[in-house]
This record gives structure tokens, C-alpha cells and sequence, in this order.
């Protein structure tokens, strides 16, 4: 369930969680992880990722405020941004060519709301979408706004743009949808809360 990115080989919520035990990490910390070979490794490359991804050289031995500040700000802009980007090119063009393949982004936990009727559950929502009456759709992205959440690392992301049905060359419905993207234990993302509604104004 779910999907995830991963930046230099290294997955987004694995360096962040690394992050927080770097920031945290005291003098003993640091030896025990030196006398480990593995987590040596596993450590270095942490730091090689964070190191390329801020532009930045040598942070083991720079102060952890400096880097630290630097990386919460990149993680909360790039970061997002390549997440929401990936998620929501792949929502809309697996909507647009096989809609039962969605089942994977959302939990029984998930929520979507659409056009006013709220449907619980996975297979339920899936199942919604997969009798509306068409087989394949044209979605035209026209924004894609997000903010963190404060919920397990989650994503709130606002999408608005144009929906182009297969009779109905000439006319664009123009639509608005919330998604709430909320981590899970493996490091990936799912679909916790998804509002859809068609502007007909």
C-alpha cells in the first residue's frame, strides 16, 4: 500500500528520521555508530545524500545548527515538491487509463469524498471510482499547491485543472481535489483523505 520516492538511493523518510538522530546525537552516539561497521556505512551514506542534496561538503564536522536548519528547509521545499509531483503525475494518469490500479494508494483507514458522498475503505473507494460511467478520461493538471501537515509526516495537496470525457471532446469540467498524504511504516505514502468536486460555476 502506498508509494515512495527516493533521492540518491536513499529513501526521503529513512534521511529524515537518520536526520533527527544526528540532530539528537551526543558524543557516545557517535562512537557507537563509528564501531559499527554497517551503520558506519548506512551513516555515511546519510550524509553523502543530505551533503548532495544541500550543495553542501564535509557536514560530519560542520556545526549540526547550520546544516540542520539548511536540510528541514530543503526537505520541506524540494522534497515536497518531488513527492507531490511524483504522486500526483501517477494518481491522475492511472485514473485516466486503468482506475482499479488506485487501490494501492489508499488504506482501510482512507476516506474520499466525492461530489458530496463520503466513501470508507479502499476496495470501496476503488470501487466508486471504477463505476463511473466511463472507461478512460483525459485529466489537464493546471496547479498543484501542498503544505506538511503535522500528521506522521504527512502532505496536504490542492489540485485544480480540467477534465476532458471521452464523448465529450469539446467540453473541459473543470475540477478541485484535496488530497492528504500521510506516511507509513515502510517509508512510503498513502492517500488517508481524498475530496473531489467537479466546478460547475
Amino acid at each position: 500500500m502506498g508509494f515512495g520516492v527516493r533521492i540518491n538511493g536513499v529513501g526521503f523518510s529513512f534521511i529524515l528520521l537518520t536526520f533527527f538522530v544526528l540532530c539528537s546525537a551526543t558524543d557516545e552516539s557517535h562512537i557507537f555508530f563509528s564501531s559499527h561497521d554497517m551503520l558506519a556505512e548506512k551513516r555515511h551514506k546519510i550524509l553523502s545524500a543530505i551533503e548532495s542534496a544541500l550543495g553542501m561538503r564535509d557536514i560530519e564536522n560542520m556545526d549540526p545548527d547550520i546544516w540542520a536548519k539548511a536540510f528541514v528547509e530543503h526537505y520541506y521545499t524540494n522534497g515536497g515538491d518531488t513527492l507531490v509531483t511524483a504522486f500526483v503525475e501517477h494518481y491522475y494518469t492511472t485514473f485516466d487509463t486503468n482506475r482499479g490500479n488506485l487501490q494501492n494508494l489508499y488504506g482501510e483507514d482512507s476516506t474520499l469524498t466525492f461530489e458530496g458522498q463520503k466513501i470508507r475503505g479502499a476496495s470501496n473507494v476503488v470501487a466508486k471510482l471504477t463505476s463511473l460511467p466511463f472507461q478512460r478520461c483525459y485529466h489537464s493538471v493546471s496547479t498543484v499547491d501542498w503544505q506538511p501537515s503535522g500528521v506522521n509526516d504527512g502532505l496536504l495537496v490542492f489540485v485544480t485543472g480540467s477534465i476532458q470525457l471521452p464523448l465529450q471532446q469539446q467540453q473541459h469540467l473543470k475540477f478541485s481535489q484535496v488530497f492528504h498524504l500521510v506516511s507509513t511504516s515502510q517509508g512510503g505514502f498513502y492517500v488517508m483523505t481524498d475530496m473531489f468536486r467537479i466546478n460547475y460555476a
